[in-house]
């Protein structure tokens, strides 16, 4: 439904792909997850320029990894997480703590007209 809304209310085309079959994540572990995601897309709709956004969940073994892609803008992602503050980038800030809290990692690639990548890989079991 997440996806769904921010196609109607701000007409990005989102593709979403999650596996057919998993194991059931701790109800901590999927609100950081949909946290996590909800912010990603947020981030794209707000500042992106995108028309598209994909949407990518996958599990391995005790972790789980959501990739978030789109076709926008893109940025210069700084050398140290801490620089995300002084350049304003607080939800990407936020991405960070709330994986760490399960034990896991975001990552972000990025380039100015190349649009953007977020990778976070939390501990789901």
């Amino acid at each position: 439904w997440l996806a769904d809304n921010i196609e109607r209310e701000h007409g990005l085309r989102v593709s979403v792909k999650v596996p057919s079959a998993w194991q059931p994540f701790r109800p901590e572990a999927q609100l950081l997850i949909f946290r996590i995601a909800q912010e990603a897309l947020s981030n794209v709709w707000r500042h992106a320029g995108a028309s598209q956004v994909s949407m990518t969940l996958e599990q391995v073994q005790e972790r789980a990894r959501l990739i978030v892609a789109d076709n926008g803008n893109g940025f210069r992602v700084p050398a140290r997480i801490a620089d995300l503050a002084d350049e304003g980038k607080l939800g990407i800030l936020g991405m960070y703590e709330r994986a760490r809290l399960l034990d896991g990692t975001v990552s972000v690639r990025s380039e100015p007209g190349k649009g953007t990548v977020v990778v976070a890989e939390v501990v789901v079991a």
